[in-house]
Parts: C-alpha cells; sequence; structure tokens
C-alpha cells in the first residue's frame, strides 16, 4: 500500500500528513495535521483504508491500544514552533469581551470606594483670632 500523501504546513514549512480523525462525542470528523514518520510516544493510531485515505483515532487512557494494523503518529502542533489554530494573536482593535468586563468591574470597584470619601475643607480666607 502506498505511504500517505505528504503535505507542508503553512505556518512553519515542515512536512505534514493528514488523517481525518473520528471520535467518540458524536461531533463530526476533521483533518488532523500529524508528523510523517511514526512515533511510539504519539497519541494517534491511524491506518490507510482502501481508498487510501488516512484515517485515525485519539489514543487515550480510556481507549484501546492501538490495534495491528494501525500506526502511531504524533500531532504536529506539538512537536513544531508554529501555533495551532486559534492561538494565533488577535488583529489590531479587537478586544475581548472578559477583559473587557474585568477592566470595567475594577473601575468601579474604584468609584464606590471613593463615593464615601469627602476632600478636606478648602480654606477660603484667613482665620482671625477671637478678641481676649
Amino acid at each position: 500500500m502506498p505511504s500517505p500523501r505528504l503535505a507542508v504546513c503553512r505556518r512553519c514549512k515542515k512536512p505534514v500528513i493528514f488523517a481525518v480523525i473520528s471520535n467518540q462525542a458524536g461531533r463530526p470528523e476533521k483533518r488532523m495535521p500529524l508528523d510523517p514518520k511514526p512515533d511510539p510516544g504519539g497519541n494517534v493510531a491511524a491506518y490507510q483504508d482502501v481508498s487510501g485515505t488516512l484515517t485515525g483515532r485519539v489514543i487515550g487512557s480510556k481507549t484501546s491500544p492501538p490495534m495491528r494494523h494501525e500506526r502511531v503518529y504524533m500531532p504536529h502542533f506539538p512537536t513544531t514552533t508554529c501555533k495551532a489554530p486559534g492561538q494565533a494573536p488577535p488583529p489590531d482593535g479587537v478586544a475581548f469581551l472578559e477583559k473587557y468586563r474585568k477592566a470595567r468591574a475594577a473601575r468601579g470597584k474604584a468609584l464606590r470606594q471613593r463615593r464615601g470619601t469627602r476632600p478636606p475643607p478648602q480654606v477660603t480666607g484667613y482665620r482671625v483670632p477671637p478678641p481676649t
């Protein structure tokens, strides 16, 4: 059977292979980038089906170990310097709602603490001692 087709990572330009990964949660299958060489320390067990598609599953503590026809691969993002999707810094002008809410709460707290205090009275003139 031919080896899986190599692709290139868009961010770090290293070779990767893509596997269609199934899950037990019932979500749709997605393509996951894997390092092209099998790695016994990886957590993705994959095999090539009759159509040539690399199909796999994530191996965890609750799932069964890899079967005889599966090879174990390492996902691409933990082994490289490029960031995983969704971890890129936001563009300029984008604020996160959680950060905004924390700042607004801090401003409100500062205002509430300041409400009860009064500034010292201002001196408006000279004090003349009473005659004795």
